[in-house]
Protein backbone atom coordinates (compact mmCIF):
# COMPACT_ATOMS: atom_id res chain seq x y z
CA UNK A 1 0.00 0.00 0.00
CA UNK A 2 2.94 2.30 0.26
CA UNK A 3 3.86 1.96 -2.94
CA UNK A 4 0.54 3.35 -4.12
CA UNK A 5 0.29 6.38 -2.28
CA UNK A 6 3.92 7.01 -3.18
CA UNK A 7 3.06 6.75 -6.79
CA UNK A 8 -0.08 8.22 -6.70
CA UNK A 9 1.93 11.35 -4.82
CA UNK A 10 4.90 11.41 -7.59
CA UNK A 11 2.19 11.02 -10.10
CA UNK A 12 0.29 14.33 -8.88
CA UNK A 13 3.42 16.19 -8.82
CA UNK A 14 4.27 15.54 -12.16
CA UNK A 15 1.09 16.57 -13.15
CA UNK A 16 1.36 20.22 -11.17
CA UNK A 17 5.06 20.38 -13.11
CA UNK A 18 3.06 19.91 -16.23
CA UNK A 19 0.46 22.75 -15.40
CA UNK A 20 3.02 25.36 -13.63
CA UNK A 21 5.26 24.79 -17.12
CA UNK A 22 2.20 24.96 -19.08
CA UNK A 23 0.84 28.12 -18.00
CA UNK A 24 4.43 30.03 -17.70
CA UNK A 25 5.16 28.69 -21.48
CA UNK A 26 2.08 30.66 -22.00
CA UNK A 27 2.26 33.63 -20.56
CA UNK A 28 6.00 33.77 -21.26
CA UNK A 29 5.12 33.51 -25.36
CA UNK A 30 2.86 36.44 -25.01
CA UNK A 31 5.38 38.31 -23.96
CA UNK A 32 7.58 38.10 -27.32
CA UNK A 33 6.77 40.63 -30.06
CA UNK A 34 7.08 38.12 -32.73
CA UNK A 35 6.50 34.79 -32.33
CA UNK A 36 9.95 33.70 -32.44
CA UNK A 37 10.43 35.77 -29.94
CA UNK A 38 7.41 34.04 -27.88
CA UNK A 39 8.82 30.91 -28.05
CA UNK A 40 12.13 31.51 -27.02
CA UNK A 41 10.69 32.97 -23.80
CA UNK A 42 8.24 30.27 -23.42
CA UNK A 43 11.03 27.19 -23.87
CA UNK A 44 13.08 29.76 -20.83
CA UNK A 45 9.75 29.81 -18.64
CA UNK A 46 9.64 26.04 -19.31
CA UNK A 47 13.12 25.17 -18.26
CA UNK A 48 13.36 27.11 -15.37
CA UNK A 49 10.10 24.92 -13.85
CA UNK A 50 11.43 21.92 -14.71
CA UNK A 51 15.03 22.90 -12.88
CA UNK A 52 12.78 24.17 -9.91
CA UNK A 53 11.64 21.30 -9.44
CA UNK A 54 14.74 19.35 -9.60
CA UNK A 55 16.72 21.50 -7.16
CA UNK A 56 14.51 20.92 -3.97
CA UNK A 57 15.82 17.09 -4.25
CA UNK A 58 19.49 18.24 -5.03
CA UNK A 59 19.31 20.57 -2.17
CA UNK A 60 17.67 17.74 0.19
CA UNK A 61 20.50 15.77 -1.22
CA UNK A 62 23.35 17.90 -0.30
CA UNK A 63 21.84 19.06 2.97
CA UNK A 64 21.87 15.38 3.95
CA UNK A 65 25.57 14.83 2.66
CA UNK A 66 26.46 18.15 4.70
CA UNK A 67 27.80 19.76 1.87
CA UNK A 68 26.63 23.61 2.27
CA UNK A 69 28.24 25.51 0.03
CA UNK A 70 25.98 23.97 -2.59
CA UNK A 71 22.86 23.58 -0.71
CA UNK A 72 23.61 27.08 -0.42
CA UNK A 73 24.09 28.01 -3.72
CA UNK A 74 21.51 26.02 -4.62
CA UNK A 75 18.60 27.70 -2.09
CA UNK A 76 19.40 31.10 -3.90
CA UNK A 77 18.64 29.54 -7.36
CA UNK A 78 15.69 27.55 -6.47
CA UNK A 79 14.27 30.76 -4.92
CA UNK A 80 14.84 33.07 -7.53
CA UNK A 81 13.69 30.42 -9.92
CA UNK A 82 10.63 30.20 -7.85
CA UNK A 83 10.21 34.44 -7.83
CA UNK A 84 10.42 34.22 -11.55
CA UNK A 85 8.23 31.19 -11.81
CA UNK A 86 5.27 32.62 -9.72
CA UNK A 87 5.52 35.63 -11.27
CA UNK A 88 4.48 33.75 -14.54
CA UNK A 89 1.56 31.70 -12.70
CA UNK A 90 0.20 35.23 -11.36
CA UNK A 91 0.41 37.12 -14.98
CA UNK A 92 -1.60 34.00 -16.75
CA UNK A 93 -4.14 33.06 -13.60
CA UNK A 94 -4.62 37.07 -13.69
CA UNK A 95 -5.25 37.31 -17.50
CA UNK A 96 -7.54 34.31 -17.92
CA UNK A 97 -9.64 35.35 -15.10
CA UNK A 98 -10.21 39.25 -16.82
CA UNK A 99 -10.72 37.52 -19.96
CA UNK A 100 -12.99 34.87 -18.53
CA UNK A 101 -14.90 37.60 -16.42
CA UNK A 102 -15.01 39.98 -19.18
CA UNK A 103 -16.76 37.96 -21.47
CA UNK A 104 -18.96 36.93 -19.06
CA UNK A 105 -19.20 41.47 -18.26
CA UNK A 106 -20.13 41.47 -21.77
CA UNK A 107 -22.86 39.35 -22.21
CA UNK A 108 -24.13 40.81 -19.18
CA UNK A 109 -24.20 43.98 -20.62
CA UNK A 110 -25.93 42.08 -23.82
CA UNK A 111 -28.40 40.56 -21.63
CA UNK A 112 -29.80 43.80 -20.51
CA UNK A 113 -29.91 45.87 -23.45
CA UNK A 114 -32.02 42.47 -24.99
CA UNK A 115 -34.15 43.24 -21.84
CA UNK A 116 -34.75 46.81 -22.25
CA UNK A 117 -34.94 46.10 -26.28
CA UNK A 118 -37.73 43.49 -25.52
CA UNK A 119 -39.65 45.86 -23.12
CA UNK A 120 -39.93 48.89 -25.51
CA UNK A 121 -41.11 46.38 -28.50
CA UNK A 122 -43.91 44.90 -26.48
CA UNK A 123 -45.17 48.02 -25.54
CA UNK A 124 -45.40 49.14 -28.74
CA UNK A 125 -47.36 45.73 -29.86
CA UNK A 126 -49.33 46.46 -27.17
CA UNK A 127 -50.21 50.10 -28.60
CA UNK A 128 -51.19 48.59 -31.91
CA UNK A 129 -55.75 48.70 -32.55
CA UNK A 130 -57.06 46.19 -32.69
CA UNK A 131 -57.07 44.06 -35.68
CA UNK A 132 -57.32 40.56 -36.65
CA UNK A 133 -54.42 37.85 -38.68
CA UNK A 134 -53.52 39.49 -41.58
CA UNK A 135 -54.91 37.07 -43.56
CA UNK A 136 -58.12 37.48 -42.66
CA UNK A 137 -58.29 40.57 -43.19
CA UNK A 138 -56.35 40.38 -46.66
CA UNK A 139 -59.37 37.77 -47.73
CA UNK A 140 -62.45 40.24 -46.38
CA UNK A 141 -60.53 43.20 -48.82
CA UNK A 142 -60.19 40.74 -51.97
CA UNK A 143 -63.95 39.87 -51.30
CA UNK A 144 -64.53 44.10 -51.02
CA UNK A 145 -62.66 44.62 -54.33
CA UNK A 146 -64.99 41.99 -56.20
CA UNK A 147 -67.98 44.10 -55.13
CA UNK A 148 -70.19 46.29 -57.81
CA UNK A 149 -69.72 49.31 -55.22
CA UNK A 150 -65.71 48.90 -55.62
CA UNK A 151 -65.80 49.38 -59.12
CA UNK A 152 -68.40 52.02 -59.06
CA UNK A 153 -66.38 54.05 -56.89
CA UNK A 154 -63.45 53.37 -59.09
CA UNK A 155 -61.64 51.85 -56.52
CA UNK A 156 -62.86 54.31 -53.39
CA UNK A 157 -61.32 56.88 -55.54
CA UNK A 158 -64.61 58.71 -56.77
CA UNK A 159 -67.38 58.70 -53.95
CA UNK A 160 -70.74 59.63 -54.38
CA UNK A 161 -73.65 58.98 -52.05
CA UNK A 162 -74.02 57.38 -48.75
CA UNK A 163 -73.89 54.00 -49.97
CA UNK A 164 -70.55 54.29 -51.46
CA UNK A 165 -69.17 56.53 -48.83
CA UNK A 166 -70.07 53.78 -46.29
CA UNK A 167 -68.64 50.81 -48.18
CA UNK A 168 -65.16 52.66 -49.12
CA UNK A 169 -64.63 54.19 -44.64
CA UNK A 170 -65.24 50.43 -44.57
CA UNK A 171 -62.21 49.29 -47.67
CA UNK A 172 -60.38 52.12 -45.47
CA UNK A 173 -60.68 50.40 -42.03
CA UNK A 174 -59.38 47.07 -43.45
CA UNK A 175 -56.35 48.54 -44.93
CA UNK A 176 -55.45 50.42 -41.57
CA UNK A 177 -56.24 46.91 -40.03
CA UNK A 178 -54.01 45.58 -42.55
CA UNK A 179 -51.46 47.11 -41.71
CA UNK A 180 -51.48 46.65 -38.17
CA UNK A 181 -51.68 43.06 -38.61
CA UNK A 182 -48.20 42.59 -40.78
CA UNK A 183 -46.71 45.53 -37.57
CA UNK A 184 -48.13 43.60 -35.05
CA UNK A 185 -46.42 40.18 -37.08
CA UNK A 186 -42.48 42.09 -37.66
CA UNK A 187 -43.32 42.69 -33.78
CA UNK A 188 -43.31 39.37 -32.72
CA UNK A 189 -40.69 38.02 -34.79
CA UNK A 190 -38.32 40.39 -33.08
CA UNK A 191 -39.96 39.78 -30.21
CA UNK A 192 -39.45 36.09 -30.41
CA UNK A 193 -35.82 36.46 -32.06
CA UNK A 194 -34.71 38.43 -29.10
CA UNK A 195 -36.09 36.29 -26.58
CA UNK A 196 -34.12 33.12 -27.67
CA UNK A 197 -31.24 35.21 -27.88
CA UNK A 198 -31.71 36.13 -24.12
CA UNK A 199 -32.41 32.21 -23.32
CA UNK A 200 -28.98 30.97 -24.82
CA UNK A 201 -27.38 34.04 -22.63
CA UNK A 202 -29.02 32.99 -19.83
CA UNK A 203 -27.74 29.01 -20.35
CA UNK A 204 -23.87 30.86 -20.94
CA UNK A 205 -24.41 32.21 -17.52
CA UNK A 206 -25.98 35.58 -18.14
CA UNK A 207 -28.00 37.29 -15.76
CA UNK A 208 -25.59 36.36 -12.16
CA UNK A 209 -22.61 38.07 -11.34
CA UNK A 210 -19.84 38.03 -13.64
CA UNK A 211 -18.10 36.02 -10.89
CA UNK A 212 -20.24 34.49 -8.20
CA UNK A 213 -17.27 33.34 -6.02
CA UNK A 214 -15.61 36.84 -5.78
CA UNK A 215 -19.18 38.15 -4.96
CA UNK A 216 -19.61 35.71 -2.30
CA UNK A 217 -16.26 36.13 -0.95
CA UNK A 218 -16.52 40.09 -1.00
CA UNK A 219 -20.08 39.94 0.75
CA UNK A 220 -18.83 37.52 3.21
CA UNK A 221 -15.37 39.44 4.04
CA UNK A 222 -16.39 42.84 3.79
CA UNK A 223 -13.84 44.01 0.75
CA UNK A 224 -14.62 44.71 -2.74
CA UNK A 225 -15.03 42.29 -5.90
CA UNK A 226 -11.62 43.69 -7.78
CA UNK A 227 -9.71 42.86 -4.29
CA UNK A 228 -11.02 39.50 -4.11
CA UNK A 229 -10.52 38.33 -7.84
CA UNK A 230 -6.70 39.77 -7.13
CA UNK A 231 -6.41 37.18 -4.37
CA UNK A 232 -7.59 34.29 -5.71
CA UNK A 233 -5.71 34.73 -8.55
CA UNK A 234 -2.51 35.18 -6.37
CA UNK A 235 -3.56 31.88 -4.43
CA UNK A 236 -3.81 29.67 -7.38
CA UNK A 237 -0.40 30.40 -8.90
CA UNK A 238 1.23 30.03 -5.44
CA UNK A 239 -0.84 26.84 -5.10
CA UNK A 240 0.72 25.01 -8.56
CA UNK A 241 3.97 26.75 -7.71
CA UNK A 242 4.01 25.49 -4.44
CA UNK A 243 3.19 21.76 -5.54
CA UNK A 244 5.02 22.01 -8.75
CA UNK A 245 7.91 23.23 -6.50
CA UNK A 246 8.06 20.85 -3.71
CA UNK A 247 5.51 18.19 -5.03
CA UNK A 248 8.56 15.83 -6.21
CA UNK A 249 10.37 16.56 -2.86
CA UNK A 250 7.39 15.76 -0.62
CA UNK A 251 6.83 12.21 -2.92
CA UNK A 252 10.73 11.17 -2.79
CA UNK A 253 10.54 11.94 0.63
CA UNK A 254 7.62 9.42 1.44
CA UNK A 255 9.02 7.02 -0.90
CA UNK A 256 12.69 7.08 1.16
CA UNK A 257 12.40 4.16 4.05
CA UNK A 258 12.91 4.60 7.78
CA UNK A 259 16.16 4.18 9.32
CA UNK A 260 17.19 1.49 11.40
CA UNK A 261 17.34 2.44 15.32
CA UNK A 262 20.75 1.30 16.67
CA UNK A 263 20.26 -1.20 19.60
CA UNK A 264 22.19 0.19 23.31
CA UNK A 265 23.36 -3.72 24.07
CA UNK A 266 27.74 -3.41 23.28
CA UNK A 267 27.22 -6.76 21.79
CA UNK A 268 25.04 -6.52 18.79
CA UNK A 269 26.09 -9.82 17.44
CA UNK A 270 24.92 -11.61 20.70
CA UNK A 271 21.68 -9.83 20.91
CA UNK A 272 21.03 -11.51 17.38
CA UNK A 273 21.53 -14.23 18.80
CA UNK A 274 19.38 -14.60 21.84
CA UNK A 275 16.71 -12.77 20.14
CA UNK A 276 16.96 -15.97 17.76
CA UNK A 277 16.90 -17.96 20.27
CA UNK A 278 14.15 -16.54 22.40
CA UNK A 279 11.76 -17.08 19.76
CA UNK A 280 11.81 -20.53 20.33
CA UNK A 281 10.22 -21.57 24.08
CA UNK A 282 12.60 -24.59 25.65
CA UNK A 283 10.83 -27.62 25.15
CA UNK A 284 12.24 -29.42 28.22
CA UNK A 285 13.62 -28.37 31.85
CA UNK A 286 17.01 -27.72 32.81
CA UNK A 287 19.24 -30.04 32.81
CA UNK A 288 19.95 -31.46 36.49
CA UNK A 289 22.98 -33.02 38.46
CA UNK A 290 22.42 -37.38 37.99
CA UNK A 291 22.20 -38.47 41.87
CA UNK A 292 22.91 -41.75 40.52
CA UNK A 293 26.30 -40.81 38.49
CA UNK A 294 29.61 -42.06 40.27
CA UNK A 295 31.19 -39.00 41.93
CA UNK A 296 35.25 -38.77 40.86
CA UNK A 297 35.35 -35.47 42.78
CA UNK A 298 34.29 -33.58 39.98
CA UNK A 299 30.78 -32.51 38.86
CA UNK A 300 29.63 -32.09 35.68
CA UNK A 301 28.75 -28.66 34.32
CA UNK A 302 25.31 -27.63 34.84
CA UNK A 303 23.40 -25.77 31.30
CA UNK A 304 21.36 -23.38 32.26
CA UNK A 305 18.78 -22.20 29.83
CA UNK A 306 17.52 -18.89 29.48
CA UNK A 307 14.14 -18.02 30.38
CA UNK A 308 11.49 -17.00 27.76
CA UNK A 309 11.79 -13.31 27.95
CA UNK A 310 15.16 -13.31 30.10
CA UNK A 311 18.50 -12.67 28.74
CA UNK A 312 21.34 -13.65 29.59
CA UNK A 313 24.49 -12.51 30.78
CA UNK A 314 26.80 -11.25 28.52
CA UNK A 315 29.58 -14.22 27.00
CA UNK A 316 32.85 -12.11 29.11
CA UNK A 317 30.36 -12.55 32.16
CA UNK A 318 29.42 -16.53 31.12
CA UNK A 319 32.45 -18.46 32.95
CA UNK A 320 32.09 -16.64 35.90
CA UNK A 321 28.64 -17.15 36.29
CA UNK A 322 29.02 -21.09 35.26
CA UNK A 323 31.16 -21.20 38.11
CA UNK A 324 29.07 -19.16 40.49
CA UNK A 325 26.84 -21.65 39.75
CA UNK A 326 28.36 -25.21 40.09
CA UNK A 327 29.76 -23.78 43.79
CA UNK A 328 26.01 -23.13 44.81
CA UNK A 329 25.21 -26.80 43.78
CA UNK A 330 28.34 -28.33 45.89
CA UNK A 331 27.26 -26.41 48.90
CA UNK A 332 23.77 -27.78 48.63
CA UNK A 333 25.14 -31.17 48.09
CA UNK A 334 27.12 -30.84 51.21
Amino acid sequence: MRRVWTAAAIIAAIVLVAASATMNFTFARSMGRTPEEGLILGAVAVGVDILKAVLALQIAEALRDRRWGFALIGTLTFVLFSALSLAAALGFAASNREAVLGEKARGNLRLAALEAQLGALRKKRDALPPHRFAALVDEDLATGQRDARWMASRQCSVINGRTLREFCDGVSRLRSERIASREAARLEQEIVAIEREMDGLRKAGGGIASDPQAHALAQTLGLSEAQVQRGLSALMAIVVEVGSGLGLFLAHNRSSKPTTRPTDSPHPVENEALAASDDSEPTSKPDEPDATAPDNGQRAAVVVRPRKGQLPAPRSDRPSRRRKLNGEIEQSDA
